[in-house]
């Protein structure tokens, strides 16, 4: 999605310095022309805040298959961090992930390298 959204921005900037390097630019199209790049910056700063939490979620999820060491976790961010990770998996086969929780919190204590296979 990044990609082509930064694909958008470039063609839009390019047809902007075009109509206005050859002095057709309208309002109109100045108007269109902003308001793409500004969609095309909004997704891309989207997607690259989602990557870099994707990326940290599974620096922590390595690090914890290494340590065996009893740690105090927070279940309830944990699972979400689960979720995000999985979220364009499930998208693209339809399914919807949903967590409800009494709580914002849930503190435990465990081995997070310990996992059922």
């Amino acid at each position: 999605m990044a990609i082509l959204a930064n694909s958008t921005l470039e063609s839009s900037v390019n047809l902007l310095s075009s109509s206005f390097n050859s002095e057709t630019l309208t309002k109109q199209n100045l108007r269109k022309y902003c308001s793409q790049i500004v969609e095309a910056s909004s997704l891309i700063s989207y997607n690259l805040s989602r990557s870099a939490e994707l990326v940290t979620n599974f620096k922590q999820i390595s690090s914890e298959q290494i340590n065996d060491e009893v740690k105090s976790i927070d279940l309830h961010q944990w699972i979400l961090a689960v979720m995000t990770s999985l979220s364009s998996l499930a998208k693209k086969s339809g399914i919807v992930l949903s967590v409800e929780s009494y709580a914002d919190s849930l503190d435990i204590s465990t081995f997070p390298a310990v996992r059922l296979d």
